[in-house]
C-alpha cells in the first residue's frame, strides 16, 4: 500500500483554512473533516478516484477521514510515511477542538484536487461545524450505518468502515439542505462506479 503524504494532507488543510469564508469556523476539527469529506466525494464522483486515499469511518457526527483526524491531533497514522513525522509540528493546537495549519505551499495539489476543494468551500464553506455534520448525514455512504451508530443497545458501534464505492450513490431524500450540490448525470455516475469496481477488483 502506498504511504499517505503528510505534506499533501497539510497542504489540503491549509488550503481549506486559507480559502474558507471569513465567517467560517475553519480551525474547528469537524469543519476541516467535513470539508475533506465533501471534497473527496466530489472528486470520486467526477474523476473516478478519491484525491486522498484516506480511510473513512462513519461516526455519530458523520464521515471522518481517520488519518486526517489523527494528524490534526498530532498522532502518526500507521499508513503515513514515518520520515514525515516531523511535519506534525506544522499544526498548532489553539483550543480543545481547534487546530491551525502553518503556511504551506500547494505544489502537491493537482488541478482536480483544487477544483474539489473549491467545490466543497463554495457549497458548504459558510456552514457551522454541526450543520456540516447534519448535512453529511444525508449521503448513503453514511446513511447505511445510521441504525448501528444511533442504536441504544449492545448493537451500537462508535464507528464503521465506509466504502468508496458507495460515494457514487445519491441520497434517497434530503434533510437540512434544499438541493444536493452533488447531483449529476446518473448514467455518467454509473459508468464511473463500474470502472471503479473493476479497477478495485484488478488491484
Amino acid at each position: 500500500m502506498k504511504k499517505l503524504s503528510i505534506k499533501q494532507i497539510l497542504q489540503v488543510l491549509y488550503y481549506i483554512q486559507h480559502n474558507a469564508p471569513s465567517c467560517a469556523k475553519s480551525t474547528d476539527i469537524m469543519y476541516l473533516l467535513k470539508m475533506v469529506f465533501f471534497a473527496v466525494r466530489y472528486h470520486i464522483r467526477n474523476y473516478g478516484t478519491p484525491f486522498l486515499n484516506v480511510t473513512f469511518y462513519a461516526m455519530m457526527n458523520g464521515p471522518v477521514a481517520s488519518e486526517i483526524k489523527d494528524i490534526l491531533e498530532h498522532k502518526m497514522p500507521f499508513n503515513c510515511d514515518d520520515g514525515q513525522s516531523y511535519l506534525l509540528d506544522e499544526i498548532e493546537t489553539i483550543g480543545d477542538y481547534d487546530y491551525e495549519v502553518k503556511e504551506q505551499n500547494i505544489d502537491e495539489l493537482s488541478p482536480s484536487f483544487l477544483e474539489s476543494l473549491d467545490f466543497a468551500l463554495r457549497n458548504f464553506g459558510r456552514c457551522l461545524p454541526f450543520k456540516l455534520s447534519d448535512i453529511s448525514h444525508n449521503y448513503p455512504e453514511w446513511k447505511k450505518y445510521e441504525k448501528i451508530l444511533m442504536a441504544d443497545d449492545d448493537k451500537k458501534k462508535n464507528r464503521v468502515l465506509m466504502h468508496y464505492v458507495d460515494f457514487f450513490d445519491d441520497p434517497a431524500e434530503l434533510h437540512d439542505i434544499s438541493q444536493d450540490p452533488f447531483a449529476d448525470d446518473k448514467e455518467f455516475l454509473q459508468t464511473l462506479k463500474q470502472d471503479y469496481i473493476e479497477n478495485a477488483v484488478a488491484c
